[in-house]
């Protein structure tokens, strides 16, 4: 806008729109406009209102031009940085947030509930003898029970919830509550119960199409449950506390879930 003594300017790019200048003059009414290009998509355009001056020049133009591809640049070079930085938060093979992601997401949690003296609940739950779904029918076997694993769950949490794929065949599932309780004098923990009732349900139910005769309602999960602020005080700390809920759910005999501090 000052560049080019323009009355006004504005950027519309991915269906937002930026606007500069003093004149009440609707934003589709320029004189001068130009498209924003991404990798040779238009992705956008820069319209400039009238000019201050009594006129816009060749150089002004030109001036424009430079000022759209310079804009297509750096859009493109943002886009590929939140694509680079996706992969890095991302396990290859479920498409769930992986160990990196979780930690900063957790952290992330713990801090708001701090100051809010609300409560987060992290779940931590495996396959049940998964070593021998692999043996018996294949990597590409147990590979597709991981992925089914890790979008059953997503589908059976809510929306504020993070699934993450821990490693191997662990998963952690971080339950928090950003707007409070849902329901007045309902707690945190119940809810959780709740999804996991869910999940274990459409588990039974789920087909795993190369599993042969064990394809739907053999297979089975145990996991251990811990909260925020109750059980521990650190990310680490949770997950730490919840995997060892889980090793005595195993040890009680498996497709259980252990909650802490509530015994089985």
């Amino acid at each position: 806008c000052a560049a080019l003594n323009a009355e006004s300017a504005a950027v519309l790019l991915d269906g937002r729109t930026g606007k500069a200048g003093s004149s009440r003059e609707d934003m589709f009414d320029a004189v001068l406009v130009d498209p924003i290009c991404e990798d040779e998509q238009r992705v956008g355009q820069i319209r400039v209102g009238r000019s201050r001056v009594g006129g816009f020049t060749p150089a002004d133009t030109a001036k424009l031009r430079h000022y759209a591809v310079l804009f297509g640049r750096m859009t493109a070079g943002a886009r590929r940085a939140e694509q680079w930085r996706r992969l890095a938060m991302t396990d290859d093979l479920t498409g769930l947030a992986n160990r990196r992601r979780l930690f900063e997401f957790l952290d992330e949690k713990l801090a708001l509930a701090t100051k809010a003296r609300s409560t987060v609940t992290v779940l931590y739950f495996d396959i049940d003898d998964f070593k021998r779904y692999n043996d018996k029918y294949g990597h590409e076997a147990g590979d597709e029970i991981l992925r089914d694993i890790g979008h059953l769950f997503v589908k059976c949490s809510r929306e504020s919830d993070m699934v993450a794929r821990y490693g191997g065949d662990e998963f952690v599932v971080v339950f928090w509550d950003p707007g409070g309780p849902r329901l007045l004098g309902s707690r945190h923990p119940g809810a959780v119960l709740d999804v996991v009732k869910r999940f274990r349900e459409t588990l039974r139910k789920h087909t795993f199409s190369r599993l042969g005769l064990e394809a739907t309602g053999c297979l089975t999960i145990s996991g251990g449950i811990a909260h925020f602020p109750w059980d521990a005080h650190t990310a680490m700390e949770l997950i730490e506390t919840a995997d060892h809920a889980l090793l005595q759910a195993k040890a009680a005999g498996k497709n259980r879930f252990w909650v802490v501090g509530d015994g089985d």
